[in-house]
């Protein structure tokens, strides 16, 4: 039996704000009434509905299909591989509203639900998720447009968004979002892809100063107050969208911002975080340019500030050298030292390790240290000669292989460390391999099941004996 009144769908609507506002127009009391009556299970996330429940409410409705999957995110969960990244993208602190969307037929939007989106483009107004009260909104207020406090939602405080570069970011998301299955601009990326560059890219432009890209007063108050997370999150993600713009002059400007305002171990994480996303071939321009902006530096003679780049001063540096770190390690295989000596800082960006790693290598005397003018060294020779014996063979294929820092993951509690995994390898009882031959550290993969068969003979080892598998450091 279908519904007495069937509404027509309006534009940009959500299928849940249809819903509601169809149980609304036919005096349902209760959407869980006509929720059992379309066989839509309690707790169902509506938005991600079977063909099967889309063709109840066909039926219902008097919709077709096509029209009611367009009203509910199927199709962008589909075109997202990544369920940690569609899930990643959507609001989950309630609903958002346009105030001024509300007044002419009260309804919920498909771009309200999702968290990269702040602002009404049509409007150019940021989007609220409560009344005027401090109450979060609910999707029977929308369609009533009135909170149950009894204020009207077209009647409350809005903020109006003046800024030409954050709401051309927005509009560039929101056509992304919503034609899933066409390619970025940069670099034809997907859509997946994307939104995995976006929020890598927000730890480089988190605390940049707006002058940059004259991204001052995002938004325009009724009164003073502090700028919201959603006006926050816009405002970098306007400075994300500028930084991809003109590649890759914009994107080193930002990374040269970055070296001299991060300090300390937050610029280290942050820029782990990002170099996370470099990992994979998509991303290839992004990490050409990423690392030829780092050789610059080098070749320069600047210093990575709290990075600790080395200085030109200690390294010659071959100008053709075409690949630089990843996760804090710096090719120099066409590098010459003098003195045959490196620091400890030096010895750890060829690593890709941090510096307290290489003081413990030396410790258990797979690196030999050196004395020079009362200062601490490394022998180049023992250095390259780590290296070369951890990479172990360059293979393409890595799945079914884990890293060290998954295997310490996977298996805490047995006295692993990375200075016990070196020893593993040395020994003949890991066998690494890499993706390239300037791999560090943190690229060498092992087979999966030769780590499973090594875990279990130590822990074999350790219950016939008694004793806890030993730590090295």
């Amino acid at each position: 039996m279908a519904l007495l009144i069937q509404p027509y769908t309006l534009s940009g609507e959500s299928l849940l704000g249809y819903l509601y506002r169809s149980a609304f127009v036919n005096h349902y009391k209760h959407m869980g009434v006509l929720f059992k009556l379309f066989g839509i299970p309690r707790g169902l996330d509506i938005s991600l509905l079977s063909h099967q429940v889309i063709e109840r409410i066909s039926s219902y409705t008097g919709l077709d299909c096509e029209t009611l999957t367009s009203l509910s995110l199927n199709t962008l969960e589909r075109e997202i591989h990544d369920k940690a990244i569609f899930h990643k993208i959507l609001y989950k602190r309630g609903l958002k509203y346009c105030p001024a969307c509300l007044r002419n037929t009260p309804h919920h939007r498909l771009a309200w639900n999702f968290e990269v989106i702040d602002i009404c483009l049509e409007h150019r107004i940021q989007l609220l998720n409560s009344c005027f009260c401090g109450k979060k909104v609910n999707y029977k207020d929308l369609i009533k447009s009135t909170c149950e406090c009894g204020h009207d939602l077209c009647d409350v405080p809005i903020c109006n968004v003046r800024n030409n570069t954050v709401i051309e970011s927005q509009r560039k998301l929101l056509e992304l979002i919503m034609n899933p299955s066409q390619t970025t601009s940069f670099s034809n990326l997907s859509l997946s892809n994307g939104i995995q560059l976006i929020f890598a890219s927000l730890y480089l432009v988190d605390g940049m100063k707006s002058h940059l890209i004259n991204v001052k007063q995002v938004v325009e108050r009724t009164k003073k107050e502090s700028l919201s997370s959603g006006a926050l999150l816009i405002e970098k993600i306007a400075m994300v969208n500028w930084m991809y713009t003109n590649f890759p002059i914009n994107f080193k400007s930002v990374l040269e911002d970055f070296i001299s305002r991060e300090k300390g171990t937050q610029k280290f994480w942050k820029k782990t975080q990002f170099e996370q996303l470099l990992m994979q071939n998509d991303f290839s321009e992004i990490n050409e340019a990423y690392q030829q902006f780092w050789i610059e530096q080098l070749t320069k003679g600047n210093r990575r500030r709290v990075l600790r780049v080395i200085s030109s001063r200690h390294i010659e540096v071959d100008e053709e050298v075409s690949n630089s770190p990843i996760i804090r390690q710096q090719s120099f295989n066409e590098t010459k030292h003098k003195n045959n000596r490196i620091t400890l800082i030096e010895a750890s960006l060829m690593l890709g390790l941090d510096r307290l790693y290489v003081r413990k290598l030396v410790n258990v005397g797979y690196l030999e240290p050196m004395i020079h003018q009362g200062k601490r060294y490394v022998k180049i020779e023992s250095l390259l000669d780590l290296i070369v014996r951890c990479r172990g063979a360059i293979i393409v294929e890595h799945t079914q292989r884990i890293t060290i820092r998954e295997i310490l993951m996977r298996y805490p509690g047995l006295g692993l460390s990375v200075i016990s995994l070196i020893g593993l390898i040395l020994e003949g009882k890991l066998t690494p391999a890499s993706r390239r031959p300037n791999s560090s550290f943190n690229d060498i993969t092992f087979d999966i099941q030769e780590v499973a068969e090594l875990i279990d003979n130590r822990k074999k080892d350790c219950m016939n004996n008694q004793f806890s598998i030993p730590l090295n450091y």
